[in-house]
């Protein structure tokens, strides 16, 4: 399994390599260099990224013809869990840097130690994802539920049929 996740890097590195050496040829020598804060902050997802990042909203709606105040509240609902997500969110990111770091100092006790606080974060996000579903479903008429409930628990055996699948494999 490793082998296999190392090869898939090395290719993925390749072929990024790649990308960013046509990339720079293509950009003008005028160009300003990155500062070191720009560097450390990921990009946010853009163009096929950010459509990924958004089917799952999008698939629980799938076929609710939602009025504009069920949209307007849902909207609402949406930022306000993505301001309280936001922290646990940075958190998992640089856990999972202090994970790796450990990895790399073969420091059993610091990666225990990242690899609960990350279990930690996730946990909260999975609550808050719960919170989130239930406070949206409240929002919906009795026969919009029924169809946001369908949507719900065939993403759900989407997601089982993708991960168990993964999970069998190792």
């Amino acid at each position: 399994m490793q082998q296999r996740s190392l090869a898939g890097i090395s290719l993925a590195l390749t072929l990024g390599g790649a990308s960013l050496l046509a990339a720079q040829a293509a950009t003008p020598a005028a160009a300003p260099p990155a500062t070191a804060a720009t560097a450390a902050q990921p990009a946010p997802p853009a163009g096929r990224d950010m459509a990924r990042h958004h089917r799952g909203a999008r698939r629980l709606f799938h076929g609710v013809k939602l009025t504009p105040d069920q949209h307007a509240k849902l909207t609402a609902i949406r930022e306000q869990y993505r301001t309280q997500a936001k922290p646990l969110i940075q958190q998992l990111r640089s856990e999972r840097v202090a994970l790796r770091d450990a990895r790399t100092r073969a420091d059993t006790a610091a990666e225990s130690a990242a690899r609960s606080k990350i279990q930690d974060a996730r946990n909260q996000l999975r609550t808050m994802r719960e919170h989130w579903t239930t406070d949206a479903r409240a929002i919906l008429t009795p026969a919009q539920q029924v169809q946001f409930d369908k949507n719900l628990a065939a993403m759900k055996a989407r997601w089982q049929r993708h991960h168990g699948q993964s999970q069998a494999r190792s």
